[in-house]
């Protein structure tokens, strides 16, 4: 939970960057964000575990 929407979205852009450029050797992972609470669903989980999170997050 950050302090206001556009910090989740920064922090997950960083994190997102991040793994992007440092490859597999980081792992991936799923964000999802509702308002100020971003939700980091790691990548290891296979798509339709990430897609139960999703709908009880509600985004």
């Amino acid at each position: 939970m950050f302090a206001n929407e556009a910090d989740a979205a920064a922090r997950s852009e960083y994190i997102q960057g991040i793994l992007q450029k440092a490859g597999p050797a980081f792992g991936t992972e799923w964000h999802h964000q509702k308002g100020k609470v971003l939700l980091r669903v790691s990548g290891v989980l296979s798509p339709s575990v990430n897609d139960l999170y999703k709908a009880a997050f509600g985004s």
